[in-house]
């Protein structure tokens, strides 16, 4: 999986920038392109991930322009609105199994600082579950992982509140349309709560777990029950090198009303070699209980319980004279319980990008 985040655009490129801003309005955009090469070359040219989804080909994997005022106690009321184009908005916006009726909006929601202690944001507005998240240039990894993709939500649209305790504890609750995307194209009204606790351990460290239950539409245009855990931890070892780990369970119903239970575990390793260039290391493992019903891609042989798993490392490289720009190398390498990852000659355990 190869990602250069410059100017040349020769197989990704990740701008952000700051186009207007002052002491309460900022507008920015920002780009992602990308090229990726799948080994196995999938007779559908298609690759088994989120967004990045097609193989061999040049694509806008993201283009976003947003708008947006912070709430704090100097300003009360804020807001925030990212349109967005490009891969990521055909896999989340245009896509029925989210419930999207704003193709290109990713966040619109308001603020207010209610006072020292009280944030609420109303709108639509992204995930604050797990590690990764969809935001441009975010992170040491272009893929996804396969737990961000499968077992976390990504974002929603009701409600969010969250009381900071003191200046390291703080507490979040939210109440969504559904457990992933804005709003039920079937027209089902359960929502799904979550309540999250985030602590600073210390000036290297911190920890944030988060529960949350309710219903989502898997599809079928029935809602079925979903409950998830997660827990991401963050340390810095050293002042170059930074670990973190993300965990997260989460069960619930498939369409058919039969139940399942999924876990899954990812570690991240960035170490920073010299200014301007830093390596990444990620590495991840899903487990399904059920063979016969969930939510991870079941292969031909229904007996074995499904799982998934990735190696990825990066290098992240920096030119001075643009210092908006990031570019990443990426290699990739996936393995499955059963065969389920396209090829040109049928399908296969293994995938290498």
């Amino acid at each position: 999986m190869l990602r250069l985040f410059t100017t040349l655009g020769i197989s990704a490129l990740a701008v952000g920038s700051a186009l207007a801003q002052d002491d309460e309005i900022k507008v920015g955009v920002g780009l992602e392109l990308n090229y990726t090469h799948n080994f196995n070359r999938p007779a559908s040219g298609q690759n088994t991930f989120l967004f990045n989804s097609r193989e061999g080909q040049f694509l806008l994997n993201l283009g976003e322009i947003h708008v947006s005022k912070e709430a704090n106690l100097d300003n009360r009321v804020g807001f925030r609105l990212s349109v967005i184009d490009g891969e990521v908005a055909r896999t989340l916006l245009r896509n029925p199994a989210f419930g999207a009726t704003n193709p290109n909006v990713l966040e619109a929601y308001g603020a207010a600082q209610v006072n020292d202690n009280w944030l609420l944001q109303v709108g639509q507005f992204l995930s604050n579950v797990g590690y990764e998240t969809v935001k441009v240039g975010d992170g040491q990894f272009f893929s996804r992982s396969f737990q961000y993709q499968y077992l976390q939500p990504i974002y929603g649209a009701g409600i969010r509140a969250t009381r900071t305790v003191n200046e390291t504890t703080s507490w979040t609750g939210a109440i969504t349309n559904r457990f992933r995307g804005a709003e039920d194209s079937a027209g089902n009204r359960d929502l799904f709560y979550s309540l999250q606790y985030a602590k600073m351990l210390s000036e290297i460290s911190n920890i944030k777990v988060t529960v949350g239950t309710g219903r989502d539409d898997l599809g079928s245009g029935t809602n079925r029950e979903v409950s998830i855990a997660n827990l991401v931890y963050n340390r810095g070892i050293s002042e170059e090198t930074k670990f973190g780990t993300d965990l997260t369970y989460r069960t619930g119903k498939e369409a058919s009303n039969r139940r399942y239970n999924i876990s899954g575990v990812g570690a991240y390793l960035t170490h920073d070699i010299s200014e301007g260039r830093t390596l990444g290391l990620r590495g991840e493992y899903l487990s399904q209980s059920n063979a016969t019903a969930g939510i991870l891609p079941i292969g031909n042989n229904s007996v074995r319980k499904p799982s998934l798993g990735s190696i990825t490392a990066s290098l992240e490289l920096k030119n001075g004279a643009f210092k908006e720009a990031r570019t990443l190398i990426e290699w990739r390498i996936d393995q499955a319980s059963d065969s389920v990852f396209t090829s040109k000659n049928g399908v296969k355990k293994t995938q290498n990008t």
